[in-house]
């Protein structure tokens, strides 16, 4: 959030449907993405999923993220770390979603990264700053690498152009990312010889947007921009953590959690941005300066909530 990120003011949605090693069932996922539809569905706001997660290939899957993309709702999926093909793995072989690899400090490609036709873009993916859960205060990083750190970067564009065009469909969003993005500038030295002919080599890049924190009120000026929400389906800790905090800052953060036959919003993890009543995380109660807390995604268990942090300040 403070220390880095894209979309500011973007408002923050964790979907849990992994466990604490990372691991869940596909229709635990398929619970998890059909429940943020129907929540982004509800809001008549634009939002963004963003799915930093990946298996071997599922139609089925594939099918309901088709499903969500048909909504017109954006999908960001990871490529991967496998150092193989993205086209094998799900979601990251949907036609319909917008699926990142990753590159190194220097511009070249990471070197477990999966490659191939369906990955449409690469984005940043090494030594990325992140929130950790691991420290009582709530104020500690961790350096993260792996394409669900370029997913997330992809994921803040994308809301930074849902600012921009509320109304803008997944495909046009897709487009205007390939368009703008920079082309054979991806040093390829490290991909696997067979990907080479068929990997885009397509680099993030999105013209200069002003975030929608950063204008400044008028009487018109602020009714032309729209805050837009992320929903990620992640991990208990893992996932969120390297995926949400590299795109967030100054948010609203509301953690669920699902299981295989119900979805369930914990009534305990709702942190309001820039206020001081924090009156759905009932564990935070102590702490009267809540509006920068992005660190708090174990409260996607409940069974997490004792522990969280009593402090003044939650800066990050």
């Amino acid at each position: 959030g403070n220390v880095s990120g894209l979309a500011r003011c973007a408002t923050v949605y964790s979907v849990r449907v992994l466990d604490c090693n990372g691991r869940g069932p596909y229709s635990v996922i398929i619970d998890g993405l059909n429940y943020a539809a129907i929540r982004i569905k509800d809001s008549n706001r634009p939002a963004v999923i963003v799915m930093s997660l990946g298996g071997s290939f599922s139609s089925s899957l594939n099918q309901v993220v088709s499903n969500v993309v048909n909504q017109g709702i954006p999908v960001v999926t990871s490529a991967g770390n496998n150092r193989g093909n993205a086209c094998s793995r799900s979601p990251a072989s949907n036609p319909g979603a917008i699926t990142v690899g990753s590159t190194l400090i220097g511009d070249y490609i990471n070197f477990n990264t999966n490659a191939g036709p369906c990955v449409d873009i690469f984005a940043p993916g090494a030594y990325v700053t992140a929130a950790s859960h691991t420290c009582s205060t709530c104020s500690c990083t961790k350096v993260v690498s792996g394409t669900s750190m370029a997913a997330a970067l992809v994921t803040g564009a994308v809301a930074l152009l849902l600012e921009k065009e509320p109304l803008s469909s997944p495909d046009s969003i897709a487009d205007e990312l390939k368009y703008n993005c920079l082309k054979n500038t991806i040093n390829l030295i490290f991909l696997d010889p067979s990907y080479k002919s068929n990997t885009n080599n397509c680099f993030l890049h999105i013209k200069k947007c002003t975030d929608v924190c950063d204008i400044t009120p008028t009487s018109t000026s602020i009714m032309t921009r729209t805050r837009p929400s992320i929903y990620v389906t992640t991990a208990e800790h893992t996932t969120f953590s390297t995926a949400i905090t590299t795109i967030a800052k100054s948010t609203t953060l509301t953690c669920a959690t699902t299981s295989t036959n119900t979805v369930t919003v914990t009534d305990d993890a709702t942190l309001i941005c820039n206020s001081t009543s924090t009156h759905h995380a009932t564990k935070i109660h102590n702490s009267t300066s809540t509006h920068h807390i992005t660190t708090t995604y174990h409260t996607t268990a409940t069974r997490y909530t004792s522990s969280i942090c009593n402090t003044t300040s939650t800066h990050h």
